[in-house]
């Protein structure tokens, strides 16, 4: 519990009290002492919200309940969490866990203006290296613990902010102004990796059978501090070529291949054809979500096979994930991704721990530390990253080019979902989506700002099925890209467009 204790005057004048030097993460006020004969009511207690000044710049909706709730439950936690850093939670610790902003700030910048923020944090990180080399503090600005921590998913902060930044927004300053410490880091990391092998003391943080106080999940932390590793390795070789330093480029990926190869050597069983660590207590859905997410499998058919090992746990689970924070964002994607997309609805559905849903009927509007009702923390983001698959995969809106030069509009429809709108702020204006799914049509409407590009994939087996503004493709003079059995993609430029099939 946290207190504030004001001494009234005793004039009988109203009077105002407003803590001027801390803030306070609740839900709940318990006020004693009140003058009164009759008890206060709510009009008598003002809450006032602190947080940066971060501008709306996105926004979604849909027809169901449970998905909203759960987008205004993120969005309330990452706003609670902003005070000069991105911070893990506002009520305890109140620090800036580099693990915590990595794995939130895609949803920062879909949601919120939050670019400064994060480079500032990025700078945060950069002054926390130690002379010589070494990595990033796991919290920054450096409290004076967890400098030399070996935690290569925390330490991913200071590679990939800096690459999402740059993704989302198309300004390469950050980059280029933070190489060479990001190379010296990655060498350094590869250098501590034994055979290409990492490890973490930090790893899927606080999967289900986790004490709700905090903790690693039951498996092989080797699997992720990998995983994160080759993670870092591919996106350091694009930042380099982005830059003009082939040469890094070149090494780099002969280091990412030497690492993939070591973990599909170390963790892909032959026999179960999907990914096993040392000591693990049972199956790991974790294991397989990176290594699909991230690119380590082998090929297009052994990523598919790990795919239907995470969708098969998830059923023996009664449609419930069992995933820490790291697996925790990449779940739901990769299940859409590879033919579960319903699987991965379900999921979102779920209202019985462990899950997001478990929380909402519980009377969460935030998002929480951990899965369990005894969570520590009722207002921590790295498990409410769901926010990327409604923008991304339930809207369907996906960069494709840095700042949304080229997008792709693609929504994930489902029968258990009627519709769905979504907005976002991009450097050439706003993107909007707003898809209905009825038995007599599909109808999505999008919005493409000047400048950009858009290929709008559209269930559909033939071109002539589709309609824009009541009118054949080719009548508009749009351009068909690619029909298959299951959608047809059309090119866009900048403009309003409505297209419908009718069933």
């Amino acid at each position: 519990m946290v207190s504030d204790r004001f001494w009234l005057a005793g004039t009988g004048k109203p009077e105002t009290f407003e803590p001027k030097f801390s803030y306070k993460g609740f839900q709940y006020v318990q006020l004693e002492g009140w003058p009164e004969v009759s008890p206060p009511s709510i009009a008598d207690i003002i809450g006032q919200v602190v947080h940066d000044d971060l501008p709306s710049r996105g926004g979604f909706s849909s027809s169901n309940g449970l998905l909203n709730e759960l987008h205004t439950a993120s969005l309330y936690t990452m706003l609670n969490n902003v005070h000069s850093i991105p911070e893990d939670c506002p009520t305890f610790e109140k620090n800036g866990w580099s693990g915590d902003a990595m794995l939130g700030t895609e949803m920062f910048l879909t949601n919120l203006g939050a670019e400064g923020l994060l480079t500032k944090y990025v700078r945060d990180l950069a002054e926390s290296l130690p002379s010589g080399s070494g990595p990033p503090a796991v919290i920054a600005p450096d409290s004076g613990w967890g400098a030399n921590n070996q935690a290569p998913p925390w330490h991913s902060a200071f590679i990939l902010i800096p690459w999402w930044l740059y993704q989302y927004r198309g300004d390469q300053r950050i980059l280029t102004d933070n190489y060479n410490n990001m190379k010296n880091y990655v060498e350094f990391e590869l250098k501590r990796s034994p055979n290409n092998i990492a490890n973490t003391g930090l790893g899927d943080w606080v999967s289900p059978e986790t004490s709700p106080l905090g903790g690693n999940a039951p498996e092989d932390p080797r699997v992720s501090a990998t995983a994160y590793l080759y993670k870092m390795l591919t996106t350091m070789s694009k930042i380099a070529t982005l830059l003009g330093k082939s040469p890094d480029a070149s090494t780099l990926d002969s280091q990412a291949a030497d690492v993939k190869t070591a973990f599909n050597n170390a963790f892909l069983s032959p026999s179960a054809g999907y990914y096993v660590g040392v000591g693990d207590l049972g199956y790991r859905q974790t294991h397989n979500i990176l290594a699909i997410a991230f690119g380590l499998t082998p090929n297009s058919t052994s990523a598919q096979n790990a795919a239907d090992s995470v969708f098969r746990d998830v059923v023996s689970r009664g449609n419930h994930l069992n995933t820490g924070a790291l697996g925790t964002k990449y779940i739901l994607p990769v299940l859409t991704d590879y033919q579960h997309g319903d699987a991965a609805f379900s999921v979102a559905q779920q209202t019985t721990f462990p899950s997001w849903g478990y929380w909402i009927v519980n009377g969460a509007t935030t998002t929480w530390e951990h899965w369990s009702l005894e969570a520590r923390s009722r207002d921590h983001l790295f498990l409410g990253t769901y926010q990327d698959w409604l923008y991304k995969y339930i809207a369907g809106i996906q960069l494709s080019s840095p700042a949304f030069e080229n997008v792709i509009i693609a929504p994930a429809l489902t029968s258990q979902l009627e519709s769905a709108r979504a907005w976002t702020t991009t450097p050439f204006g706003n993107i909007t989506v707003d898809w209905e799914n009825t038995p007599a049509q599909l109808r999505i409407d999008v919005g493409i700002p000047v400048s950009v590009n858009a290929t709008i994939t559209i269930p559909a087996i033939d071109p002539q099925q589709v309609l824009e503004g009541g009118k054949e493709l080719e009548v508009q003079g749009l351009t068909v890209l690619e029909t298959d059995a299951s959608a047809v993609k059309v090119s866009v430029g900048s403009g309003q467009y409505s297209f419908t099939v009718a069933k």
